[in-house]
């Protein structure tokens, strides 16, 4: 699985982002708080909302009418699902003596397949980026000219997901989702523009996700890098 946080201290596996962002979060004894008390339900709310984006989709995935994505992305990722599952199918045939890691196997293979009929289906593609679209707008209103991030004034993990988020849609060429004049989006977001562009421009981000070795790069965000 990917991510994956292994805690030899705990003995314990970590497999989704959110678990893992919260499990450092409690490691970080004496630190600032990313989840204050007070905001700890505000701040898993908007969690929940990033993580029920659909990135994945709009990642592997065509627009049937308009492919705006990249255009590395979109020749690496021609029959990207058929080559996964022939990997995992190999992977699995060398493990029919473990069950419980055969059986893992096999759900992975489910899931690769079930993408696969996801990203072939215009309709649901269509409704992706739709759906995209629509939790940017609503984004928009909950955000307070008055304050700097997402839930007031502290900066919290909330913000640390949306500045992935928000990130992850400008390197796919998506930003119209905020700055509007698109066919697929005419309606500019000003606050989540400016709210995206403080998170972008926040050193931590900057070394973490932006600078981070071996992120690629892509002509819609060209402008964070000097070479």
């Amino acid at each position: 699985m990917v991510p994956t946080l292994v805690d030899l201290e705990e003995e314990q596996v970590y497999i989704d982002s959110v678990a893992i962002c919260e499990h450092i979060e409690k490691a970080r004894d004496g630190r600032t708080r990313l989840i204050p008390s007070e905001l700890a339900e505000a701040v898993g709310s908007e969690i929940a909302i990033v993580d029920g984006t659909p990135h994945v989709a709009i990642f592997y995935g065509a627009h049937p009418d308009i492919d705006f994505r990249p255009e590395r992305i979109r020749d690496v990722m021609v029959g990207v699902h058929d080559r996964k599952i022939e990997k995992i199918r190999k992977a699995r045939s060398l493990v029919d003596n473990d069950p419980a890691l055969a059986a893992s196997f096999d759900a992975k293979i489910r899931k690769e397949q079930a993408g696969r009929s996801f990203v072939a289906t215009p309709d649901k593609m269509r409704q992706a980026v739709s759906d995209t679209v629509s939790i940017v707008a609503a984004l928009e209103r909950r955000l307070d000219n008055d304050h700097r991030w997402i839930c007031g004034d502290a900066f919290t993990l909330a913000d640390v997901f949306w500045a992935v988020s928000l990130f992850r849609l400008k390197w796919l060429g998506m930003a119209f989702c905020w700055q509007g004049g698109h066919p697929l989006n005419d309606q500019p977001q000003p606050r989540v523009e400016a709210y995206a562009a403080r998170l972008f421009e926040r050193p931590s981000f900057q070394d973490a996700v932006i600078h981070w070795p071996g992120v690629p790069r892509t002509e819609f965000v060209s402008e964070y890098y000097a070479d």
